[in-house]
């Protein structure tokens, strides 16, 4: 383990690592407060026939598995940490409402994604390729949030790259 400073430790199997496996599993080893920044781009539950997951969740279901891994996201934020959220507007404003009840909102994020090679896209034909991404604050007044809108560019710029892979 690592003591990243203020009492907070980090176990180092994590450290400046991308860790695959169950979501609820990996969160729950994390220590409460020691991430500065979140980021889950989850399953949309669009019915979707998937090799490895389920994406043909019922709401509540659906929305019940939400809450634990948002919750989970939120906690292991640092106070100064920031945390995004991304999916289609029907979910995201699902997203947003349990957010609010432990996290500040900052700002809605907007940018051009258009549409694959192949034509095919997510989201639905009236939003044309723009996407939205909310940007939430674990406490207020606290840092400066601004300086994880560079890691935010870099995970888009990663998307745009594989996009064109």
């Amino acid at each position: 383990m690592q003591d990243l400073g203020f009492g907070i430790v980090m176990v180092e199997k994590y450290l400046n690592q991308i860790i695959q496996g169950d979501c609820l599993e990996v969160l729950r080893e994390i220590p409460d407060n020691s991430v500065d920044v979140t980021f889950a781009d989850p399953p949309f539950n669009l019915q979707k026939k998937y090799n490895s997951s389920k994406d043909s969740l019922d709401l509540e279901e659906y929305l019940d598995w939400c809450k634990l891994w948002i919750n989970e996201m939120v906690r292991i934020t640092k106070p100064t940490g920031s945390v995004f959220v991304h999916n289609i507007p029907k979910w995201l404003t699902y997203y947003t409402a349990i957010l609010n009840q432990s996290a500040q909102f900052k700002h809605w994020i907007t940018w051009d994604a258009p549409t694959s090679r192949m034509g095919k896209s997510l989201q639905p034909s009236h939003l044309n390729s723009v996407r939205v991404l909310p940007l939430y604050r674990k406490v207020s007044g606290m840092g400066n949030y601004g300086q994880h809108l560079d890691f935010l560019h870099t995970v888009l710029f990663v998307q745009e790259l594989h996009r064109h892979s």
